[in-house]
């Protein structure tokens, strides 16, 4: 037997044999398409009966095999297919029984049946790695579906263990915590090749209410050559809410919430108020559960975690690496990370299938495909499910295993999550329509919002929630668009507190999400073609960029809704190609209204941070009423003034690409051929210039007045 086997297999040496599950594999596990192996090593020649009894974790009964009788010759390996055995995919325990000349031997090993990593699909879960990374341990948790990892940036080998995961194709999340010591980071930062950075996905710094100690630790990964962004780890909201108040500047966007125990999915939305109490947007959330002594830390327990944060909004869920790998093994929760990874095919939450008897049903999409989670929270409960006109659908378990279909569609939802897949049919709209009603409620119960001072606005929202995707519906879905950029204008202009006005759009926008694929539910077409939508989202956003300046103080109001508008059109392109019309083109007028507010924020002068909003409970279910917070006045500061620009070299113009453009018609503008126009910009003939676009003109025969513009960065 091979070195890298005896180190790779589970084996067991009971009397004179040696058995070894899965040999063929670097490690025990088994492909689902694959039989298993069996290698039986004796001292001497002899033959063995051999039976074989497999138990899987998810299942009551056991399998049991006779293979019969072996030869197995003396030192020499001998493989034994076990062709029967059960292909269900799993944690498994293999108890082999050897009778030799009377005499009976028994050995216990584990083994996982898992896909091959072509079939598994990119999840958002990093696993979070706590000594050492060494090959073994990236090569299990790649197999089981991971495809990103948390290192310890203050471990010795963190930079070598950098390489190993880039090389084994995993990405890579940086951990430090606050007794980490600046210098060494500097010098471990400093260490890292360029040529990895890109699997550099941030940097993740626990806060632990030492601003001092935090902004040292920030500043020393930013000495650093990889450009990844920086993250904040705290255990609960309201650590979170103290590091706002001591940088009140930050140009940070990422927090991370590390708390002992399964994080809770209420407190990633509490951090998101909060952060737009402190008059911030463009927050991501992630999440990492470290579990508690006792806590159910089963696979089921964590599936269930997983899409209860992804529900919330989470972006990456991270587990102890522990729970995944050990010993040289794949543990139970690892298979159910691979049903994971066979099984959901997109994470955009679409809202929860309305069912009752405790019953968790929410649906997650990628354009026209879907996947429903169900599981019974307190007790197995019966749940009927709406598949009409669905297409391809394919029901299993929470390891990915097929179940038959039942007929009718109806199941008894239990702790273990059940997934049903396919595409269109009812059910997305039935979803979304009970979502955009809840989020109605909920926007009508916030007594705060009932300060926004915007005609229409609350009987626009109380005709959505009365009749959510009625006959009516289209109408109110325009009213509510429309309504967007002047709910930014109050903002803009003072009426409206920033802590208000901001988790208002927010809510705002995702009902209008929401409708939009209420609307494709409807079926009901826009007479207005998508692509004229995006031409003037590309316009607004041209305008927005070449009429402002660029700020070095952190993140601006106007940046974020360029991103988002970028998103959005995305997004709508992607549906038009997957044949989802009405909802692309609907998505595309949200994009519009987010790019009427770049209007508004190109006008912002550069301001103070905003007023802070006195501390709130959380936000209250529809039925519900809290008292609104009164705003607390906060001394403002002087604004930063911009950075002068850099000067172009002589005889030399940039051009902003506007509608209407093409190459020869910029050429003909500035007196110079297209050939050299491409030259100078890295252009083929074929290459498509979208509007926002910078292009460089050297030596121009004739140069108009350029505009004046900003910052010549494209964001």
């Amino acid at each position: 037997m091979s070195v890298t086997l005896l180190l790779a297999m589970a084996l067991c040496a009971v009397g004179g044999v040696e058995v070894t599950v899965a040999p063929d594999q670097p490690l025990p596990f088994v492909y689902v398409d694959d039989p298993l192996i069996i290698e039986l090593v004796s001292a001497e020649e002899a033959v063995a009966r051999v039976k074989l009894r497999l138990q899987a974790t998810h299942r009551s009964d056991a399998a049991e095999i006779t293979l019969g009788d072996a030869l197995l010759p003396a030192g020499a390996p001998r493989w034994l297919a076990v062709k029967d055995d059960p292909h269900g995919r799993g944690a498994y325990t293999a108890e082999i029984s050897l009778e030799i000349q009377g005499e009976i031997e028994k050995h216990t090993a584990r083994y996982c049946r898992i896909d091959r990593p072509a079939a598994q699909r990119l999840l958002p879960l990093y696993a979070a790695v706590a000594g050492e990374a060494d090959d073994r341990l990236l090569l299990a948790l790649k197999s089981a579906g991971i495809r990103c990892i948390r290192l310890d940036a203050a471990h010795p080998d963190f930079a070598g263990a950098v390489s190993r995961a880039v090389a084994a194709g995993l990405s890579v999340v940086a951990g430090l915590s606050a007794d980490a010591v600046p210098e060494t980071v500097r010098e471990t930062v400093k260490s890292l090749p360029e040529q990895h950075c890109a699997r550099l996905l941030r940097w993740e710094i626990q806060y632990t209410g030492d601003n001092q100690a935090f902004a040292a630790l920030l500043g020393a990964v930013k000495q650093g050559a990889c450009p990844a962004p920086a993250a904040v780890v705290v255990p609960r909201p309201a650590l979170f809410a103290q590091f706002l108040t001591g940088h009140p500047g930050t140009p940070l966007r990422q927090c991370v919430l590390a708390a002992e125990g399964a994080p809770d999915p209420a407190a990633v939305g509490e951090m998101r108020r909060e952060a737009f109490r402190h008059g911030m947007d463009g927050w991501a959330f992630h999440a990492w559960w470290r579990p508690r002594n006792g806590e159910d830390a089963s696979g089921g327990a964590m599936a269930a975690r997983f899409f209860m944060l992804l529900r919330a909004g989470t972006g990456q869920f991270g587990v102890d690496a522990a729970r995944i790998t050990a010993g040289g093994e794949l543990l139970e929760p690892a298979a159910w990370v691979n049903g994971l990874a066979v099984r959901l095919d997109g994470v955009a939450y679409a809202g929860d299938l309305p069912l009752t008897g405790g019953v968790r049903a929410p649906l997650f999409r990628r354009n026209e495909k879907w996947t429903l989670a169900l599981w019974g929270e307190g007790g197995a409960a019966k749940a009927d499910i709406p598949l009409e006109g669905a297409a391809g659908v394919e029901w299993s378990d929470a390891l990915g295993n097929p179940m038959p279909a039942p007929d009718p569609p109806s199941l008894t939802a239990e702790s273990a999550p059940v997934y049903i897949t396919g595409t269109g049919g009812v059910l997305p709209g039935r979803a979304a329509t009970a979502l955009a009603n809840s989020l109605a409620g909920a926007f009508l119960g916030n007594d705060e919002y009932k300060t926004l001072t915007l005609n229409g606005l609350r009987e626009v929202v109380t005709a959505i929630h009365a009749e959510t995707g009625g006959a009516s519906g289209r109408a109110r879905f325009l009213d509510l668009l429309r309504l967007l950029p002047k709910v930014e204008e109050l903002r803009q202009n003072g009426q409206a507190p920033a802590h208000t006005a901001l988790p208002a759009l927010h809510d705002l926008a995702a009902l209008a999400r929401a409708l939009c694929l209420v609307e494709d539910d409807r079926g009901e077409l826009f007479l207005e073609p998508l692509n004229d939508i995006i031409a003037r989202c590309e316009e607004l956003q041209s305008l927005y960029l070449t009429g402002t300046t660029a700020h070095d103080d952190g993140p601006t109001r106007g940046e974020w809704l360029l991103s988002e508008v970028r998103r959005l059109v995305d997004e709508a392109e992607a549906l038009e190609q997957a044949g989802r019309r009405v909802e692309a083109s609907a998505v595309a007028m949200l994009a519009e209204a987010w790019a009427q507010g770049l209007v508004v924020a190109s006008k912002a002068p550069a301001a103070a941070p905003p007023a802070l909003a006195p501390a709130a409970a959380p936000a209250p279910p529809p039925a519900e009423k809290a008292a609104a917070p009164a705003a607390a006045a906060k001394p403002a500061q002087a604004p930063a003034k911009d950075s002068p620009a850099p000067e172009k070299p002589a005889g030399e113009v940039v051009h902003v690409v506007v509608s209407g453009d093409n190459p020869s018609k910029i050429a003909a503008k500035y007196g110079v051929t297209v050939d050299n126009l491409l030259s100078w910009n890295n252009l083929k003939k074929s290459s498509r210039l979208n509007i926002g676009d910078k292009l460089v003109i050297r030596q121009p025969g004739k140069m108009p007045e350029a505009p004046k513009t900003g910052s010549s960065r494209r964001r």
